[in-house]
């Protein structure tokens, strides 16, 4: 399995406990490590590492077909995250 890794410089605790609880829901990144570390400069690392899934990130894909989408389409991806 191939897994992505988001890292931050920002903790993230609500996010983590979010994901924690949501895990086996559908529609949820599967995750599989939160991690926390140090820098080179001493700076807290915040890592999460999930399933790795080809379509890119959300943004990327609105940024790139946004003048594309219809309003219906649109109103879909909506539902979806508000689901």
């Amino acid at each position: 399995m191939i897994l992505a890794n988001c890292s931050s410089l920002i903790p993230m605790p609500k996010e983590i406990f979010a994901l924690e609880q949501l895990q086996g829901m559908p529609g949820i990144v599967e995750t599989k490590a939160v991690t926390e570390r140090k820098d080179a400069k001493g700076r807290t690392v915040y890592g999460l590492f999930c399933k790795y899934y080809s379509g890119g990130d959300l943004g990327g894909f609105l940024e790139k077909n946004q003048s594309k989408l219809s309003l219906r389409a649109k109103m879909k991806i909506a539902l979806g995250i508000l689901k």
